[in-house]
């Protein structure tokens, strides 16, 4: 296979899938050895129901949280039409096994190995542990619907993380849109009311464990590089000022880094020194996108990442094979446009690699304002348009700093935790 057609990113279903599972085990075992077996490829869980292909048409994406049916007729036709020597029979034994799932009469041991491999950090590990397992039901030609393998042993679910008391909230004024069916997506929409919110300033604790990469997508131009330097001041301000209020804050360790993905174009730090509008100067700063470069802008990534507990980046204006590779390592995803009308080929790419949407921001002449809010999930407004200075102070950017540290975050930590907790207990 051509080495850059490999694959970059493994998005793995969480709760883990049998029949993602095998998938993984047919790539790496039945296809072609080393397929998904490379340091040079991401792992990533995703929360999400089934969506999108199962190998990307550009080879970079390998999506074992593809739907059930794709994914089975994908696997069929890469078996057809493959030279390894394993008996076909033998091979559809054990995809019919991964297919039937709950069906099976093995179904609750199975069930508690996956929920078990659910909760390891790294899903690499998970899967490779399932191959082994499928490795050995092959070996031994075991029937695993009738019996079980051996499977190893596995330490108890992780106890959930017990935040300070702390009765500290914040309190945010949002603007209350009237909702006009007959109001046309273009026209601009004005607050009729004001709500309070109250966000649980505790709640920034449950993100200490992590180590999040929150990547900033949208068209060329539309102010990402802007956007991504702002965020990251108004976050160091707030994560100041809460540690400077000493007593229980003291403990709080929470490092926010900025580090653009968009290395062929690296605005967002310019903008932090002041250099955003010398156009000479970021002319003098391109280069060339290549595969090699996405690899090494995703290791610079990564290695700043894992002295943070939050890293803020920006990804380029093309959507492409390069863009599919640098949004490996990344957690959450924002959006800015300037134009709703293409804002779906982001949400489409995020939600094909894997990445939830945490807010999504237009920006306009109009006023700053918060036109959607869903609490512990995402929030969207608008902006004045950015310039290209991150002291260009705007008050949505602010609340996205407040609802993200405060809420989002957290909230879709615990979303996924429950998930978890609710397959263990069906």
């Amino acid at each position: 296979m051509d080495s850059a057609n490999r694959p970059k990113l493994v998005l793995v279903p969480r709760p883990l899938t049998l029949l993602a599972a095998f998938a993984y085990y047919a790539l790496v075992e039945l296809l072609e050895i080393g397929y998904c077996d490379s340091d040079g490829i991401s792992y990533r869980w995703v929360d999400t129901h089934p969506r999108g292909e199962f190998i990307s048409e550009s080879g970079v994406v390998v999506n074992l949280n593809a739907p059930a049916t794709g994914m089975n007729e994908a696997l069929l036709s890469k078996l057809r039409g493959s030279n390894y020597l394993l008996p076909y029979g033998e091979v559809r034994a054990l995809r019919d096994f991964a297919m039937r799932g709950e069906h099976n009469r093995t179904w609750p041991a199975w069930k508690e190995v996956l929920h078990c491999l659910s909760y390891l950090e790294d899903p690499r590990e998970a899967l490779d542990i399932l191959c082994e397992v499928f490795r050995s039901i092959r070996e031994k030609r075991a029937d695993p619907r009738e019996k079980l393998p051996e499977f190893p042993e596995f330490l108890p679910p992780p106890v959930a993380l017990s935040l300070p008391e702390i009765p500290d909230q914040r309190l945010v004024t949002l603007p209350v849109i009237k909702k006009n069916i007959s109001e046309k997506p273009s026209s601009v929409r004005e607050p009729y009311d004001f709500t309070v919110k109250r966000l649980s300033e505790r709640k920034v604790f449950e993100l200490m464990p992590q180590q999040n990469i929150l990547t900033i997508g949208g068209p060329p131009g539309s102010g990402k590089s802007t956007l991504v330097a702002a965020l990251f001041v108004e976050m160091t301000n707030i994560l100041s000022s809460l540690c400077s209020r000493g007593g229980i804050w003291n403990v709080l360790e929470f490092e926010c880094e900025l580090q653009s993905l968009d290395a062929g174009t690296n605005t967002a730090e310019s903008i932090l020194r002041n250099w955003g509008q010398d156009k000479e100067f970021l002319d003098s700063q391109k280069q060339p996108w290549t595969m090699d470069l996405a690899d090494e802008t995703v290791r610079q990534v990564r290695e700043k990442s894992a002295r943070a507990q939050l890293t803020l980046t920006d990804l380029p204006g093309k959507i492409d094979a390069i863009t599919e590779t640098l949004v490996a390592p990344v957690t959450f995803g924002g959006i800015i446009t300037n134009d709703w009308g293409s804002i779906n080929e982001w949400r489409d790419f995020f939600g094909r690699t894997g990445v939830p949407i945490v807010f999504e921001v237009k920006a306009t002449s109009e006023t700053s304002l918060v036109t959607s809010y869903w609490q512990g999930e995402s929030i969207s407004g608008r902006v004045n348009r950015l310039a290209r200075i991150a002291a260009g102070w705007d008050s949505f950017i602010r609340t996205i700093a407040e609802f993200l540290l405060f809420d989002i975050l957290p909230g879709r930590i615990e979303t996924s935790r429950k998930r978890l907790e609710q397959f263990g207990n069906k």
